[in-house]
């Protein structure tokens, strides 16, 4: 990460590496105490806290799809305040079969 990218580029960067399973990358760009939620009641819904554990959670996304779930980003949205939304639209594999899970935003804030 440079000096010269803006909090969206982290994001969109965010993105690249979560789908890229980028380790090194997702452990530069986020804080120790990061959270995460994955809304609903499923298998993986919750709130992770802490880069452990929300890494353990991105695996699960993995495990319950045979490592083909990905967050196709659509567009990424920055505020005068800093804060970034990212719109995207989650798809996997699950059984063979090609899933749609929602399209889904995420907020972001990058310090």
């Amino acid at each position: 990460m440079t000096q010269t990218m803006t909090n969206a580029d982290v994001v969109r960067r965010g993105y690249q590496a979560f789908n890229e399973a980028d380790l090194e990358t997702i452990d530069r760009l986020w804080a120790d105490d990061v959270t995460w939620t994955t809304p609903g009641e499923s298998t993986v819904a919750g709130t992770a806290r802490g880069k452990e554990a929300v890494l353990a959670q991105y695996g699960r996304y993995g495990g319950e799809t045979d490592g083909t779930f990905r967050a196709q980003l659509l567009s990424v949205f920055e505020g005068d305040d800093g804060r970034v939304v990212g719109l995207h639209r989650n798809v996997a594999e699950r059984d063979g079969s090609v899933r749609l899970v929602g399209v889904l935003r995420h907020a972001a804030t990058v310090a």
